[in-house]
């Protein structure tokens, strides 16, 4: 009886995968981003996802403190010697440049709302905070804290992207979240010039009273999608540093060079 348990258990699995694979069929493929191939659940297939997605642990040829590569630089590149802008996050960490296919993959995910890819960034993210030592402290990981979405961006679009990469790292490996800022600007900051960037964020992130809860920790990862300038990670920081975290580590899927 057993046997004929699992043998109609298996036929049903078996089942179930062709249906659904049928179903792929009918809702159309559609091209990998990058090499083209055909792909039906993510717009990227297995293989550009494992070559070029995947972080090389450690993490060489990056600037020691915005974490972006470097060309013929010697730990920091140009802009960190010329004007820094981290200086309360220690370091930040990046999947991707934020350039060619790596840009269209990020527009399918935040434009055109393909929420799947959270997933996929999820657990690359995961990756690189788990293989690197400052971001894990003997194995367990820092607990982190997204940066708030602006007022409003919900209601409109739905979601918030730095908001499901958290939940999901939280639900599929444990990692403490803490919702410790609030955003009170409503203007989006691709809509400004790097000066506009660098000068209008005062004021703009504030403690959010009702998730402020002690102790809170010494050290934690602030979770952003993009890092254009750095500036808003580095505001967000100097509320995280009032209070009273000392090590505050960036980390985003993509950073513009």
């Amino acid at each position: 009886m057993h046997y004929v348990c699992m043998f109609i258990w298996r036929c049903c699995f078996r089942l179930t995968g062709w249906l659904r694979f049928a179903a792929s069929l009918v809702a159309g493929a559609q091209p990998c981003l990058r090499c083209g191939c055909p792909v039906y659940k993510i717009p990227v297939c297995n293989r550009c996802r494992n070559e070029n997605l995947h972080p090389v642990i450690p993490l060489s040829g990056r600037c020691c403190k915005c974490g972006r590569e470097l060309l013929t630089e010697h730990e920091l590149c140009m802009e960190c010697r010329r004007s820094p802008v981290l200086c309360f996050v220690e370091k930040a960490f990046s999947l991707f440049p934020y350039v060619f296919w790596y840009r269209e993959l990020l527009y399918e995910w935040k434009t055109a709302g393909d929420r799947r890819l959270s997933v996929v960034f999820a657990d690359e993210l995961y990756r690189l905070i788990s293989g690197t030592e400052q971001l894990c402290s003997g194995g367990i990981v820092l607990p982190i804290v997204p940066v708030p979405p602006r007022p409003g961006k919900i209601q409109m679009r739905g979601w918030d992207q730095v908001r499901d990469i958290a939940v999901i790292l939280h639900l599929r490996y444990n990692i403490p979240v803490l919702n410790l800022l609030r955003c009170v600007r409503t203007v989006e900051q691709k809509h400004r010039s790097r000066t506009e960037r660098l000068k209008g964020l005062a004021g703009t992130y504030v403690f959010d009273s009702k998730s402020l809860r002690k102790p809170l920790p010494s050290s934690v990862i602030l979770l952003d999608d993009i890092m254009t300038t750095g500036a808003t990670l580095e505001a967000c920081a100097t509320q995280l540093r009032a209070l009273g975290i000392l090590h505050i580590y960036a980390v985003t899927i993509a950073s513009v060079q």
